[in-house]
């Protein structure tokens, strides 16, 4: 793993998880409509950079961010489609 990729990734993981702590107490995602945008392309970013650290290839760590999203985008359908309450709970409870 590229040493400057992996402390880019550490940065930007401190980053989106001060962020996200300060959505959690001050729910200032709920007031600015693009602090949720933020934290997925912040988030994007990590992961985008830490395949590319483990695999350097830029398509292979392109191809593995796509499929982490695909991963992701079908289990939240399945928490809102599929388990209404389930979605319902997990929107109160994180925000």
């Amino acid at each position: 793993m590229s040493p400057n990729y992996f402390w880019l990734g550490i940065a930007t993981l401190n980053i989106v998880v001060m962020l996200a702590i300060w959505k959690q107490f001050y729910s200032f995602g709920a007031k600015h409509w693009w602090f949720f945008e933020t934290l997925h392309f912040t988030g994007g970013f990590l992961a985008a950079m830490f395949l590319f650290g483990l695999f350097g290839s830029r398509s292979f760590a392109l191809l593995g961010l796509a499929v982490i999203t695909l991963i992701w985008e079908m289990l939240e359908y399945l928490a809102n489609a599929a388990a209404p309450r389930f979605g319902r709970w997990l929107d109160r409870r994180l925000g």
